[in-house]
C-alpha cells in the first residue's frame, strides 16, 4: 500500500503480531525466527534452500577437496569428489548406476575411483581406456558430463535445479544423452530443472516429453516477462529480447533463469 513503512508479521498462537521495517539491508527469511511462531517462514525457507543454480567450472571441479560429506554439489561444480564419495558410502547401488550410466554415455570410461591423500583430501580418478587418469587430466567434456551425473543423482535430491548452458564443452553427438538424464532426472517427480541453452539443437531432444517448454524471455519496462515460445512467435533474440529454454517435471510450475540467456540469429 501507498505509504506503508512496516510489514505486519503474525506469530502462530500469539496474540501480537510483530513488526518489519521495509527497506532494511536483509530479508526477513534470513532472520533468526523461532519456527513455532513462525512456521510459514520456516517452511518457506527449507523450500529455498533446496534450491541450487549450476554453472560448472572445470577449474573447480579438478581441484582436490577436504574430506567431508556433502548432498550436493556446489554451484561451480567444486566438491566433485566429496559428492561421489558420499553416494558410494551411503548409496553404493546408486554409485554403481551412476558409473553404468556415465559407460553408456562415454563408453571409454569404465568406472570412477576417490581415493584419500595423506593430507586428507579426496581426489578423483577416472578409468578411461583402461588407464587411470586424475580429473586434473581428463577433458573438459568428461569432467561436464560428470558434472551432470552429480546434478542428476545427489544424495539429497533438490526441489528446484537451475543448470547453465549444459552443451558447454559436451560432443553435439551426445546432447541426446545429456537430454534424457535431465528428463530422467525430472520424471522421478522430486526435482525441477530450469535449463538455459545457446544451443538450438538441445531444445529439440524435449520435444513431446511431458511438462516440457520453451520459454521467451524479454523485457518489458522494469519488468521481466516470460511466455511459453509458441506464443511469442519470435524465432532470434533483438536488443533487449532473449529467448530462453527451459524445462521442468510435470508436477511443477515453470519458470527461467540465466546469465544472458541470449540466442541470436
Amino acid at each position: 500500500m501507498p505509504g506503508r513503512t512496516r510489514i505486519r508479521l503474525r506469530m502462530e498462537k500469539q496474540g501480537h503480531p510483530t513488526y518489519e521495517e521495509i527497506g532494511q539491508d536483509r530479508t526477513i527469511v534470513s532472520k533468526p525466527l523461532y519456527p513455532p511462531h513462525h512456521p510459514h517462514i520456516t517452511a518457506l525457507r527449507e523450500g529455498l534452500s533446496r534450491w541450487r543454480v549450476y554453472f560448472l567450472d572445470p577449474a573447480a571441479m579438478r581441484e582436490e577437496v577436504a574430506l567431508k560429506e556433502v548432498e550436493t554439489l556446489a554451484p561451480n561444480g567444486g566438491d566433485l569428489a566429496a559428492l561421489f564419495n558420499t553416494l558410494r558410502v551411503r548409496n553404493p547401488a546408486q554409485f554403481q548406476a551412476l558409473e553404468k550410466t556415465l559407460h553408456q554415455m562415454l563408453p571409454s570410461i569404465s568406472g570412477l575411483e576417490i581415493e584419500r591423500t595423506a593430507q586428507g583430501f579426496l581426489t578423483l580418478t577416472v578409468h578411461e581406456d583402461e588407464m587411470p587418469l586424475s580429473s586434473r587430466l581428463v577433458s573438459e567434456g568428461t569432467l561436464r558430463v560428470l558434472g551432470l551425473l552429480a546434478i542428476t543423482n545427489p544424495p539429497r535430491p533438490m526441489a528446484v535445479v537451475g543448470y547453465e548452458e549444459p552443451e558447454n564443452g559436451v560432443n553435439p553427438a551426445r546432447l541426446g544423452v545429456v537430454a534424457e538424464l535431465l528428463a530422467n532426472a525430472a520424471g522421478r517427480g522430486t526435482t525441477q530443472f530450469i535449463v538455459n541453452t545457446h544451443s538450438p539443437v538441445l531444445p529439440e531432444y524435449f520435444e513431446g516429453k511431458p511438462g516440457a517448454a520453451l520459454l521467451h524471455c524479454y523485457k518489458e519496462g522494469r519488468r521481466t516477462r516470460f511466455e511459453r515460445f509458441a506464443e511469442t512467435g519470435v524465432t532470434c533474440a533483438t536488443g533487449s529480447t532473449r529467448t530462453w529454454t527451459s524445462w521442468s517435471s510435470p508436477s511443477t510450475p515453470t519458470a527461467s533463469g540465466g546469465r544472458d540467456g541470449v540466442n541470436r540469429c
